[in-house]
């Protein structure tokens, strides 16, 4: 957990993002051959506790959630070859 200080103590997400987005990438380029599923389990498994793991403890606001939400709605587009314009849901 990465803290910041400024008029209010705060916290970064960056450094959970970096994590998820290089775990995330690593699970990509070491699973060329494998099926969309077992890609998906092992990003849930090992990737989206990354961004996940602080949740209960801390209060995010709008802008951090929406960037979490970013970084795990463009990790699945990667596993199913979906656009940037296309839904996850």
């Amino acid at each position: 957990m990465h803290f910041r200080s400024d008029y209010n103590l705060g916290y970064d997400v960056d450094y959970a993002v970096r994590k998820f987005y290089t775990s995330a990438n690593s699970i990509s380029n070491h699973s060329h051959f494998a099926s969309e599923i077992s890609k998906l389990f092992l990003l849930e498994t090992y990737c989206l506790r990354l961004i996940s793991y602080r949740c209960e403890a801390l209060n995010y606001n709008n802008k951090q959630l929406n960037r979490l939400n970013v970084c795990r709605n463009n990790a699945y587009r990667k596993i199913f070859r979906m656009n940037v314009w296309e839904s996850v849901n």
